[in-house]
């Protein structure tokens, strides 16, 4: 425990933390400008078409569903592949061991 101690109350730990803090801070920044979304429409800031939202939100969870369709068809096949490939290496080392002795 005085160890802890001693290395929380060290200059350097303290420098690396107001160092990580700040650029944390500054990356984080950065990200929000990086994804500000643009305003291309020339609307005012804020404003929603509130007509849109049912159709948009309709939209993005058929999307949703379409993409889990397509992930679920490409990695059922893997896994049932890596389970058959698991269960014929337990036989083999099965068969191997009983073999041997």
């Amino acid at each position: 425990m005085k160890l802890l101690e001693k290395v929380k109350s060290s200059k350097v730990f303290k420098k690396t933390v107001a160092f990580i803090a700040s650029a944390s801070i500054a990356m984080s920044a950065f990200t929000i400008n990086a994804f500000a979304a643009d305003d291309v429409g020339g609307s005012s800031a804020g404003s929603v078409d509130y007509s849109s939202i049912s159709s948009k939100i309709l939209s993005g969870f058929g999307t949703v569903i379409t993409n889990c369709i397509d992930i679920a068809t490409s990695i059922i096949p893997l896994g049932l592949g890596f389970y058959g490939v698991g269960m014929l290496w337990d036989s083999a080392k099965k068969f191997f061991t009983k073999a041997t002795k």
